[in-house]
């Protein structure tokens, strides 16, 4: 399996579009001269990569996230990375020498996925995210390493998602992780260490299942101090009903709802008292800084997907490190999958319902979650689930937008945001499915075609 360096993925990932100059004779459906589009635009069907940051894309349907509109027809133009027009092909004039991408019969052009769980292994894994349209993620198990490849990829430009990175999980004595990430025991240790990862450059404090509830208040006292905000799970000892209203921002897998109303203290076993459910998803909701992630992809894996994840050709694409993790791990799969996918449904339906906050992740790189396809399975579990299209796609652009407070930049297709776009073959809000068909994604305002996606998987 292959292992990328540093620098040769760099050298593989910077295309040069002068590769793409053979395709640049107009379609017949287009016309170049047509002066309703330009005075004089450079018409290509679909380059492999437009490295200037600056081109428009013409005959294209858009899927604002604004609304569940699709707005066709349109042309978009990017300019040094920005979108700077949107609108029909009568209102919009494409400025002179702009590389044009036709995008007639193929193109709806959704916002850039987001998946808001996931642990690193490689920079190659970092690039199946890409390769399946999630251009922005966050590490909820961070370390040195995950700062330097996060620094690495602003520093080099590099075609690799944009990293929102959690501390090392700060945890009690006991946890699975131990070796690697020591507990923290004292209300001295918890303050040290807030103050070491904030100053160490870490997004935000994750907490862990075994931490007091005396270290717990400590860290959430401190990082309210030091203006780092904390995610992570629900300690044991603490409990759902505190970690709600703690100033705790996010909460992953929905572990409160099991420890709190499961007839097993575990959202993926046992049946649950919808009472309970209700009473805590109120509690959730008066709190509205407070977000869910659910991993049902993960949590309700079952040992027959399992199997088939393990002669699949995504699992060929995997790092030799991340393959020895998932065969060394202790999540295999989960034997009451289907109790498990029932327990999701009823929580997150009851939260969106009340109109509480939910964003997606996939726990990819943990139990056989692979990297960027695994976004797929949790937008289809999220339609499972009872959820529209619609909403499904938003778990996963403008609400973790929202979350990590760059809505401004990213998360719906405006103008004046940030090109990070996806091109799919076909409309989502039909058939959430067609998230896995593209035609291309925008990266940091790059244009980089589903054709040039592939040949870098394969390479």
């Amino acid at each position: 399996m292959r292992n990328f360096l540093l620098l040769s993925l760099i050298t593989l990932l910077f295309f040069s579009c002068s590769d793409s100059k053979s395709a640049s004779d107009p379609t017949p459906d287009s016309d170049p001269m047509d002066p309703i589009i330009s005075t004089t635009p450079i018409l290509i069907n679909s380059p492999e990569t437009i490295d200037e940051r600056s081109f428009a894309i013409i005959n294209t349907n858009v899927i604002t996230m604004i609304s569940n509109e699709v707005l066709e027809d349109q042309v978009l133009i990017v300019e040094d990375g920005i979108i700077t027009a949107l609108g029909n092909l009568g209102s919009v004039t494409i400025p002179t020498g702009l590389q044009v991408i036709d995008a007639k019969g193929i193109g709806y052009i959704i916002p850039g996925l987001m998946d808001m769980h996931y642990h690193r292994s490689t920079i190659s894994d970092l690039f199946l995210f890409v390769a399946n349209g999630v251009l922005t993620v966050r590490e909820m198990w961070g370390s040195p390493g995950s700062l330097n490849i996060r620094n690495s990829i602003i520093d080099n430009d590099l075609d690799l998602p944009r990293i929102f990175a959690a501390s090392p999980g700060m945890n009690g004595s006991g946890g699975p992780f131990e070796a690697f990430t020591p507990p923290v025991t004292t209300v001295a240790d918890a303050v040290r260490l807030v103050r070491k990862y904030k100053r160490d450059g870490y997004d935000f404090i994750k907490v862990y299942n075994r931490l007091s509830s005396e270290i717990y208040e400590a860290i959430i006292a401190e990082a309210a101090s030091e203006g780092i905000p904390v995610i992570g799970h629900v300690p044991f000892n603490v409990g759902p009903e505190r970690v709600f209203q703690s100033g705790q921002t996010s909460t992953e897998h929905l572990i409160g709802f099991g420890l709190f109303a499961s007839s097993r203290n575990s959202i993926s076993r046992g049946s649950l008292e919808v009472d309970k459910v209700n009473q805590l998803a109120d509690l959730s909701v008066s709190n509205n800084e407070l977000w869910h992630v659910p991993t049902i992809s993960v949590d309700a894996l079952s040992f027959a997907q399992v199997a088939r994840i393990k002669v699949s050709d995504e699992y060929e694409l995997i790092s030799d490190e991340l393959r020895n993790t998932f065969e060394t791990g202790f999540a295999k799969g989960n034997a009451d999958y289907r109790q498990s996918e029932e327990n999701h449904k009823i929580v997150l339906t009851t939260i969106l319902n009340k109109g509480g906050n939910i964003m997606l992740g996939t726990d990819a790189g943990f139990g056989f979650i692979i990297p960027g396809f695994s976004i797929h399975d949790e937008l289809a579990a999220f339609v499972e689930a009872g959820l529209s299209n619609y909403e499904a796609l938003k778990m996963a652009t403008i609400n973790p937008a929202t979350y990590l407070k760059i809505a401004e930049e990213v998360g719906t297709v405006e103008v004046g945001k940030k090109a990070n776009l996806v091109m799919l073959e076909s409309n989502p809000l039909e058939n959430i499915e067609a998230t896995k068909d593209r035609a291309g994604v925008v990266l940091k305002g790059k244009w980089i075609s589903e054709k040039a996606l592939r040949d870098e998987l394969n390479n």
